[in-house]
């Protein structure tokens, strides 16, 4: 198993977390080019994101995703890949590297709910 597998974000059950509307802005980084684009995330769950880009995305690039959630004083940076993309609307699965992460996201979740 690799190591990002147990955090993994597709429940196993076959459907995703409820999903909450936010608005923010976050940098999305390519990680094979180091490309950046700003993005604002329109809605949130647990399993990852719907945003807003500044560029097109291709479907399947892995990102890493550097979000300053509101009220949080410290970047949370996620891997993750781009599930969907249209025009300059995407959706981003996030892929936890840990269970702290994974607690903040549904810590921010709870908040805004």
């Amino acid at each position: 198993m690799k190591s990002h597998e147990k955090f993994d974000s597709v429940r196993s059950f076959g459907f995703r977390a409820p999903r909450v509307p936010a608005n923010f802005n976050f940098l999305l980084e390519v990680t094979e080019t180091g490309d950046r684009c700003e993005a604002v995330c329109t809605d949130i769950s647990e399993d990852g994101l719907a945003a807003e880009v500044t560029r097109p995305l291709a479907p399947k690039t892995p990102v890493t995703m550097s979000m300053l959630l509101p009220g949080d004083a410290t970047p949370l940076h996620i891997q993750g890949t781009v599930e969907y993309s249209q025009d300059l609307h995407c959706g981003l699965t996030f892929v936890y590297s840990s269970t702290e992460e994974k607690k903040q996201v549904q810590e921010f979740i709870r908040s805004i709910s």
